[in-house]
């Protein structure tokens, strides 16, 4: 799964042996545009397990996003 956040908008798209299965995106609302960065890459993430779960639900699946800081705080251990 690829997902990646704009300054209007969240994408993302499902991939399977380097096919596009499923795509998702939506406009950010007025609230969600003033989201640090950061915090709009994760919720493309979120929005993309939303819309794709029943694609994903059971399965082991990889998240790639661009975003290098949003990796550093995934790899902290909780």
């Amino acid at each position: 799964m690829q997902s990646d956040a704009s300054q209007h908008g969240l994408g993302t798209v499902l991939i399977q042996d380097g096919q596009p299965i499923a795509y998702s995106s939506r406009s950010l609302t007025d609230v969600e545009g003033r989201y640090a960065q950061v915090e709009k890459e994760m919720l493309s993430i979120v929005h993309a397990c939303k819309k794709l779960y029943p694609y994903i639900f059971g399965k082991g699946e990889t998240v790639y996003n661009d975003h290098k800081p949003l990796e550093q705080i995934l790899k902290k251990p909780q």
